[in-house]
């Protein structure tokens, strides 16, 4: 799966919302490298320039276009492919953070903000103490309730927090946790001072300072999204204004603090109830990745455990900030009406001050070698799907070009092989294929697919694998390769005429593929990609051993269709 969801039918539902509030923010007012071969990418190669600081920060630099705007970004190799178990999704939470400010922006007193902080901080590790010696399902009711509680801040008080402090004791007695009076009055006191200090420090925030001093200088699109791979915060801006976004963004990335972590707890809680737990396909997708992966993190998806994100502490949070957030790991990308000599010495003289750092720890947990189909069912009342997966190489393996070419043959357009064979012969409502979840590290090629009303999930997946064995003998004729070659580079250099994609891709290929010429040459590289090469990846990765199926059955009980409005039944009275 692409993380930025170029090219994939089906990107999981948590980047969707992402990627529909990076559409808002492309300006797609400058040109695009022409589509006529290699010597136009030639010309425009020799406009981006690029240079590493002395603290190991890279900067790339692409001058273009009229209008007085740049797009900018920031970009961590980082994400949730470097968490470890019990902090599953801190990557994700640390960006939600990554807005509250620093010492200077988010704060009206930041040395007494500071010392609540520390105080909410032991009142908590006391409550983690004690929430330890509970049964688990008393755990996850008490850890529910703080996060409940910090949402609901302002509203905080001693009376108010007797009622749910009622509940949760009934909770445990009902759970079988037999606490004694003197225990839970000592917990109920811990809570109550945590919950006090709580609201004692949003009295010291200045709320979205960040974004306003970002919007009062013209800047537009101010977002961040986080992948299993990588971190990225970005904006547009009047092309005035770089010294101001350098000055601001080079402060983050050296003083975070991490405030309102109780109450982001809650936000980041919520995404994952809507995009997760009460969605189909990302239901499906997170068991589908926990049978596909048995050691490899990206077995997890990005958002997390649900327990784990209640269990976050500051601590963990700026562990991982400390950790990952190194200059070895940062790439600044500005496109636009850059001025490359101005820009080059403002950008070293702002993030240059970051401090060098060691190099971040790498997952080193690989994937053992699957040796036998794997399987997964959800039951949930929503559309039924059918999703297959096998383990194909990471981006940077000389495979991916075909591999790439391949996804397209099977799953690209309407006149794909999977469009053509399942959804205009009415066997299936919608039918994809992507790569994913990563690109750092080895990962799947994804097909998944919706049955039509009179079709079961079994027959889908019949229907499905039948369709994968085809692409292994039946290679695209010249008319089709030309065709899927043709349309994969049209919509590369359609995204590109984005300058904040440009930015986006350009550091991404820097990051993952060790330099941002790869997405150029990739291109080419594609172009080459024979009919051979297609059948030859999908006989060598599409074997049985080598698949994982994931169904999600439908607990919903089957109606019959309406005629012209009409109900098939009359409601009940």
């Amino acid at each position: 799966m692409d993380s930025f969801g170029r090219r994939n039918l089906s990107p999981h539902p948590l980047r969707l919302g992402i990627f529909a509030a990076l559409a808002a923010s492309w300006c797609c007012c400058a040109a695009a490298p022409a589509a006529d071969g290699g010597s136009s990418f030639d010309e425009f190669q020799k406009r981006i320039v690029s240079f590493k600081l002395e603290n190991d920060v890279r900067v790339i630099l692409c001058p273009r276009g009229d209008a007085p705007v740049i797009s900018c970004i920031t970009y961590v190799k980082t994400g949730s492919v470097d968490e470890v178990a019990g902090i599953t999704g801190i990557a994700h939470q640390l960006e939600h953070l990554a807005f509250k400010g620093t010492p200077r922006i988010g704060t009206t007193n930041y040395e007494a903000e500071r010392k609540v902080l520390a105080e909410i901080d032991a009142l908590y590790d006391k409550i983690l103490d004690r929430q330890r010696k509970l049964l688990s399902s008393s755990r996850e009711g008490l850890l529910t309730l703080l996060a409940k509680l910090s949402s609901g801040v302002a509203a905080i008080d001693p009376e108010g927090l007797k009622a749910p402090l009622a509940a949760l004791r009934a909770r445990f007695s009902k759970d079988g946790d037999r606490l004694s009076d003197a225990e839970f009055s000592e917990l109920e006191s811990l809570v109550t001072q945590w919950a006090l200090k709580v609201r004692e420090a949003e009295a010291f925030v200045a709320q979205n300072q960040y974004a306003h001093e970002i919007g009062r200088a013209g800047g537009t699109g101010l977002n961040a999204f986080t992948s299993e791979d990588r971190t990225v915060y970005l904006v547009s801006l009047p092309s005035s204004q770089l010294e101001l976004w350098a000055s601001l963004e080079s402060d983050r990335f050296m003083n975070i603090v991490p405030r309102q972590l109780e109450k982001e707890k809650q936000v980041v809680l919520e995404e994952r109830r809507m995009r997760t737990e009460t969605n189909a396909f990302g239901k499906l997708y997170e068991s589908f990745l926990g049978a596909a992966f048995k050691a490899h993190p990206y077995g997890v998806e990005v958002i997390g455990h649900r327990s784990d994100i209640l269990n976050y502490t500051r601590a963990n949070v700026e562990s991982f900030y400390r950790a990952h957030y190194v200059p070895q790991n940062t790439i600044v990308a500005v496109v636009g009406d850059v001025d490359v000599a101005k820009a080059r010495d403002l950008l070293t003289s702002y993030f240059g001050k970051i401090p060098a750092a060691p190099a971040s720890p790498e997952p080193h947990t690989a994937e053992p070698k699957q040796e036998g189909e794997r399987r997964s069912e959800v039951e949930y009342p929503a559309q039924p799907i059918v999703m297959v997966g096998f383990h194909i190489p990471e981006r940077k393996h000389p495979d991916t070009p075909a591999l790439k070419v391949l996804t397209e043959v099977a799953a690209s357009g309407r006149a794909s092989r999977f469009y053509t064979a399942l959804v205009k012969s009415g066997t299936a409502l919608s039918a994809g294929a992507s790569m994913g979840p990563g690109e750092r590290y080895p990962r799947l090629w994804i097909a998944n697919a919706e049955p039509s009303a009179d079709v079961s999930v079994e027959q889908l997946e019949d229907a499905l694998l039948a369709e994968i064995e085809k692409l292994k003998g039946a290679p695209p004729s010249p008319e089709e390769l030309a065709r899927v070659q043709a349309r994969y580079r049209m919509d590369v250099l359609r995204e590109l005429k984005s300058n904040m994609r440009l930015a986006i891709e350009l550091a991404d290929y820097e990051a993952l593929a060790d330099d941002w010429r790869e997405l150029f040459r990739e291109l080419d590289a594609v172009a080459k990609v024979t009919p051979e090469q297609v059948t030859a990846m999908a006989a060598k990765y599409f074997t049985k051993n080598n698949r994982t199926v994931s169904w999600l059955i439908s607990t919903q009980p089957a109606e019959a269709p309406a005629i012209l409005g009409v109900p098939s039944a009359p409601p009940k009275p």
